[in-house]
């Protein structure tokens, strides 16, 4: 007969799931699996969940059907994903600061936070997978490091929010 879990195992549980998603203060790059990333480094970006899910679409469990959303808002790179890991509720999502990589690093990197085979996300990223990028990103040279020229399937969302 199973044993219910104990109150302080579920609350010690919900606190780890908001330091993976919210971080603390100092940190440069938060990696989310809930629903939402509300707030980074004082930036607030729970709006940027609807308007990416209008690109990313339904959710998956495979890199060939993957959509990634990149924008980036006051100095905040955001990205959303609609790939959801088969024991996880949400697709992942990503927010950053630090400028020094390029996309397929920072896609990559998420997918190893969440302690996922990475096997053919290379060629996947390279042919399969949709970029919609947000024009914003290009109103600042820091961003030219993305590197979103080895991605084949590259969308750019207008100002009027049209891919």
């Amino acid at each position: 007969m199973p044993r219910p879990v104990p109150q302080v195992l579920k609350s010690l549980l919900a606190t780890l799931v908001l330091l993976v998603c919210f971080g603390n203060a100092s940190a440069q790059t938060l990696y989310c699996p809930l629903q939402y990333i509300g707030e980074f480094e004082g930036v607030e970006l729970a709006d940027q969940y609807e308007i990416a899910k209008q690109f990313t679409g339904s959710d998956v469990s495979t890199f060939s059907r993957t959509n990634v959303y990149v924008t980036v808002k006051e100095k905040v790179l955001y990205l959303q994903t609609n790939f959801r890991p088969a024991e996880g509720e949400y697709p992942l999502k990503l927010a950053t600061k630090d400028f020094g990589q390029d996309l397929k690093f920072y896609l990559k990197d998420l997918l190893e936070q969440f302690e996922q085979s990475t096997s053919g996300f290379d060629r996947a990223y390279a042919d399969e997978m949709t970029i919609y990028v947000d024009q914003k990103l290009f109103t600042n040279p820091k961003y030219k490091s993305l590197g979103l020229s080895n991605a084949r399937k590259l969308s750019l969302i207008d100002e009027h929010g049209l891919a």
